[in-house]
C-alpha cells in the first residue's frame, strides 16, 4: 500500500475513499448481474456491504500498524 501511496502521492484517506468506491461498485454489480436485483437495491446493498468490508479492513490495518 505504501508503494501505491508514494506513486500517486496520496494520503491514506484518498486511498481509503478509492477502495470504498471500488467496493461499492463491485458489490452493486454482483448484486445486479448475479442476483438480478434492481439498480436501486443493488447500490444500497453495495454501500452496505462495502461499508462493513471497509471498516473491517481499516480496523485490521490499524491493528497491524500498532
Amino acid at each position: 500500500m505504501s508503494k501505491v501511496r508514494a506513486t500517486v502521492n496520496s494520503s491514506g484517506g484518498d486511498i481509503a475513499l478509492i477502495r470504498f468506491l471500488v467496493l461499492v461498485g463491485g458489490y452493486a454489480a454482483i448484486s445486479r448481474f448475479v442476483f438480478d436485483a434492481f439498480w436501486d437495491r443493488s447500490i444500497l446493498v453495495g454501500i452496505a456491504v462495502a461499508a462493513v468490508v471497509h471498516l473491517a479492513l481499516s480496523f485490521a490495518a490499524r491493528r497491524s500498524a500498532s
